[in-house]
């Protein structure tokens, strides 16, 4: 006789008259409704061929589940969260689908998954905002931290990610702020727990979800200590990326360039403290003038230019980048990337290359060297536009609003002309952080000028103008 499925959905979602995704072990409306899921069932039709018999039906159901424990409450959560997360949050949730499987051993880190939840429920809510404080989840995941550290599970990878989770739950409930409250927490634990051990891929992902937003923390304050520039971590963080974009050949150049992310980490902070020496000495503030930096200038420009054009060629070659004409723009051309972490890396090369350029030109224009300073701003101005030709795709992709892309592009709103800065600001102007309400509770664009003022605010930051002052906690006293 054969069998004909009727139905999967699961006997609540039937008596609600709601539809059930079927998921195994729990549905996402039991979930939703924190019930006890039996799972997706499965009715049969069965269909004798003898006519002379009535068709016979039989219903099995899969055996009904004990009713969930805080673990797999929150495990089936945090699931279902990544799995219907924003393309945009990929980057930074992307070592989180390895922690479902570690939460019952740690905690502090169920805690920590559960009030990052908790943040996300509010956010797709949008409910009124209310300080991170007054969530009782962020006082109990606080708590349950402070007693791990002062325990012997101090420095393991599970109080690690515990940690990164909470710093991603601040700042994904800020909607993407760029602060960065943990720093020497994240340096003490790395260095406590080292490098990760060979195909421990959820302690290469937490160390490159750090090694993201301290590098450029790093640089902007005046330099830190940089825990990631060891041959382990290097090679960890190239294989993590080779992985991701599924290129392995791509792992030698991608180990170039965080060598050269290290190099500049190292160096930059000393360069720019020179410059701005020198421009002291130029305008009579100090008595004797700064050593010479061209020599360190022109070494880090050298490698920027290197580590660029290579892994450029590469990913066309390997088919990972390609250029497409784009007559909307005034570009001309327009790049495509197959995931929205190479977007991110190749920004983020392009950007330091940026940054090294207008190191270069500060300090030809206090020496005085207009010739060099005149080539040193066509090589900006090409900079600029290639970093200008990723904006369809990362407004495709909802990335514009992210720290590094949106940094990549506030910096180079200065160099642009008239018609390129009308094509960015008319971007802009549809993105939700450039949206007000006005008297009837409708979302209308701000000002061109109020957009343009903003550009330039990021701009001073990323010239390191000023910096941002944020506590900082310290966990260095764990034992």
């Amino acid at each position: 006789m054969p069998g004909v499925p009727k139905s999967r959905a699961c006997a609540p979602c039937k008596a609600r008259r709601t539809k059930c995704d079927q998921k195994w072990p729990t549905c996402s409306q039991c979930l939703r409704k924190r019930q006890t899921c039996p799972g997706p069932s499965s009715l049969f039709k069965f269909i004798n061929t003898n006519n002379s018999q009535k068709p016979q039906r039989r219903q099995t159901t899969q055996p009904r589940l004990a009713l969930l424990s805080p673990t797999d409450l929150v495990a089936g959560r945090l699931v279902h969260h990544i799995d219907g997360a924003k393309e945009r949050m990929v980057i930074h949730i992307e070592p989180f689908k390895y922690l479902p499987a570690r939460l019952g051993d740690s905690t502090c880190l169920l805690d920590a998954s559960a009030l990052l939840c908790n943040v996300w429920d509010i956010y797709q809510r949008n409910e009124k905002k209310v300080p991170l404080s007054h969530i009782p989840t962020y006082g109990k995941a606080i708590h349950s931290l402070a007693r791990t550290l002062e325990s012997n599970k101090a420095y393991t990878v599970d109080t690690l990610a515990a940690v990164t989770v909470i710093q991603q739950a601040e700042l994904y409930f800020d909607q993407g702020s760029s602060r960065l409250q943990h720093e020497k927490g994240f340096v003490a634990l790395f260095s406590g727990i080292g490098p990760p051990k060979p195909g421990d891929k959820l302690h290469a992902r937490l160390g490159m979800a750090a090694y993201v937003l301290l590098l450029p923390h790093w640089i902007a304050s005046g330099g830190g200590t940089n825990v990631f520039d060891t041959p382990e971590w290097i090679g960890a963080f190239a294989g993590s990326v080779a992985d991701y974009l599924k290129a392995e050949k791509l792992k030698p150049l991608l180990e170039g360039g965080f060598v050269f992310y290290n190099t500049l980490c190292a160096r930059l902070p000393q360069i720019l403290q020179a410059i701005k020496a020198a421009s002291a000495y130029r305008l009579g503030l100090t008595a004797s003038r700064p050593y010479d930096v061209t020599r360190l200038l022109q070494g880090l420009a050298d490698k920027s230019e290197q580590a660029c054009s290579e892994f450029l060629r590469s990913m066309k070659e390997n088919d990972l980048l390609k250029e497409e004409e784009d007559p909307e723009s005034p570009f001309g051309l327009k790049y495509w990337v197959p995931t929205p972490f190479s977007s991110q890396f190749l920004l983020g090369l392009l950007t330091a290359r940026l940054i090294i350029l207008l190191a270069s030109l500060k300090w030809d224009s206090i020496n005085g060297n207009g010739e060099k300073a005149a080539t040193l701003f066509a090589t900006l101005r090409t900079a600029c536009l290639t970093i200008w030709r990723f904006i369809p795709f990362l407004r495709d992709h909802d990335l514009l609003t992210v720290p590094l892309p949106w940094q990549s592009i506030s910096s180079t709103f200065a160099f642009a002309n008239a018609r390129e800065k009308d094509y960015m600001l008319g971007v802009l102007e549809k993105l939700d952080l450039f949206q007000t309400t006005n008297d009837d509770r409708r979302k209308v664009p701000r000002s061109r000028a109020s957009i343009e003022r903003e550009m330039n605010r990021q701009a001073r930051f990323m010239s390191m103008q000023q910096s941002p002052s944020t506590p900082q906690e310290n966990y260095s006293t764990a034992s």
